[in-house]
């Protein structure tokens, strides 16, 4: 369904211990897992395919989730870089 919130629920207890057993800074990297749930929330098939209709965009589904996820991976690119560097303290 892409829902940030499914992805909180089903990943952030698993996040958090690991980051306890890593000895990262919790805070940073339950902030870095609801990001990219939003992330993925974003690139979700059903709402690209559900906002293309509604902008009257029906059939371009493909190209629109190409703009997206080049924008996708670079948001996920610096959220990695300043999750590793506050989450291990480097920062």
């Amino acid at each position: 369904t892409g829902s940030n919130t499914n992805s909180n629920v089903v990943f952030a207890q698993l996040q958090m211990s690991t980051a306890e057993i890593a000895a990262l800074s919790v805070p940073v990297i339950l902030a870095a897992q609801t990001t990219g749930g939003s992330i993925g929330s974003m690139l979700a098939p059903a709402k690209i395919l559900v906002g293309c209709s509604t902008v009257g965009l029906s059939g371009k589904e493909g190209p629109v989730l190409a703009r997206t996820l080049s924008y996708g991976l670079i948001m996920t690119a610096i959220i990695g870089v300043l999750a590793f560097i506050y989450g291990t303290g480097a920062g």
